[in-house]
């Protein structure tokens, strides 16, 4: 009974933390020190990953199906409380696609470095992965080779 109530503690205040720390992400505070505070614990927590969730979770299903300290379905809701909890802080990630930042960044539009204006823009000429591929590289690079 001790365990039992253990566990859903411990899930349901896991998922408060989670709440409050994404509700503070945006909100403009004064003091630093809580605002620094809130994102170190977020980022702590948003260290918790899938395979580790998945580790956790399975461990207390077992210890609930293998003693009678735990039960089951008290197991399955600290469980879901838990998923519930890292979904809310990894919404960006799940919601806003799967890309990450860097790919964000490198596949911006280009098309001012394009060499003249009368050149047709087709949908791969206004993106460029790679600073070499771009006209003025090749053309910094002929000047200072010589």
């Amino acid at each position: 009974m001790v365990l039992n109530i253990i566990t859903a503690g411990i899930a349901v205040l896991f998922l408060i933390v989670c709440v409050i720390c994404v509700m503070s992400e945006n909100s403009p505070s004064e003091k630093a020190a809580s605002r620094n505070f809130f994102r170190r614990v977020r980022i702590t927590l948003r260290e918790i990953n899938l395979p580790v969730f998945l580790l956790i979770s399975a461990l207390v299903i077992i210890a609930a199906l293998k003693t009678d300290l735990l039960r089951l379905p008290v197991a399955l809701v600290s469980a879901g409380l838990f998923a519930a909890g890292l979904f809310v802080l990894n919404s960006f990630r799940i919601l806003c696609g799967l890309r990450s930042r860097k790919k964000k960044k490198s596949l911006r539009p280009l098309g001012w470095i394009l060499p003249s204006k009368e050149s047709k823009l087709t949908p791969e000429a206004g993106y460029r992965k790679e600073a070499s591929e771009t006209p003025i590289s090749s053309e910094l690079s002929e000047r200072t080779s010589l």
